[in-house]
Parts: C-alpha cells; sequence; structure tokens
C-alpha cells in the first residue's frame, strides 16, 4: 500500500485494475487524452486508449497510479521517466536543470465527487514513495 492518506490508498495502474484505469480517463471514449498527449510517444495508427493498455505492459515505471477512496478509484495521476518521455526531453518551457532519469508527472485526474478530499495530495505522496522505493534518480 502507497500513499495511505486517511483512507486513501495509492496503487500503480495495472492491467488488473484496467476497470478502474477506464473509470478515471474513459469518459470521452476513444477521444480522450488516455494520458498521452504529454508523453510524445505516440504510434502511427495506435488509438490512444490502445497505447495506455501498451504501455502498461512495456513501461519500466507503471503509466500512471490510481488512488482509492473507500475502496472504490478516485483519481489517476500519469507518470512517465523524464529521459524516456520525448514532449518533455525536448521542450522548451520546462528546463532541464540536469539530465537524470528523474520520474515527471505530467497529469492529475480527479473524478467528479472525489475532488477537494485530499486525493491530489495522496497520488503525489504515492508516487514519491514509489520513486523512492524503486530507486529513482529524483523523488
Amino acid at each position: 500500500m502507497l500513499g495511505a492518506m486517511s483512507e486513501i490508498t495509492v496503487l500503480p495502474a495495472t492491467h488488473d485494475r484496467w476497470d478502474d484505469v477506464d473509470a478515471c480517463l474513459g469518459g470521452d471514449g476513444d477521444k480522450g487524452c488516455w494520458c498521452q498527449s504529454w508523453r510524445g510517444v505516440e504510434v502511427p495508427g495506435e488509438r490512444r486508449r490502445d497505447a495506455l493498455v501498451r504501455q502498461l505492459s512495456t513501461s519500466a515505471v507503471p503509466p500512471g497510479y490510481l488512488a482509492y477512496l473507500d475502496g472504490e478509484v478516485a483519481g489517476w495521476v500519469g507518470v512517465s521517466v523524464r529521459t524516456l518521455t520525448p514532449r518533455l526531453v525536448g521542450s522548451r518551457t520546462i528546463p532541464w536543470i540536469d539530465d537524470l532519469p528523474a520520474w515527471s508527472i505530467g497529469c492529475f485526474r480527479i473524478r467528479a465527487g472525489f475532488r477537494r478530499r485530499g486525493v491530489a495530495s495522496a497520488l503525489l505522496t504515492g508516487v514519491v514513495e514509489a520513486a523512492r522505493a524503486a530507486g529513482a534518480a529524483a523523488a
């Protein structure tokens, strides 16, 4: 259990939690961002939803973490290693201060009904704890 804040639990997004990922990100169907726009790793012809499914299996770091409040999925945070994220590598607006493979957060998505209850803070804490536990270069 990562990032426990009162009754909030934070866990990595995995294939067995796909229904919860879909509950957080799937409200717009295939038109939604599926936490892809900031990554810059799109494959021509691949739907964003399918890209996220692929990333669940191939990413060195989970592509996101889920927050659960009282057992119900409440939010998502998108995560990537900065040096493996083309949009961050080539960014002119987010300058690099070093070339360490730091974990980076690209987005938060808190479901309606769960906002202003500490979900985003728990997600941030959970990701920092996971990064430290994984030996990330910066946490």
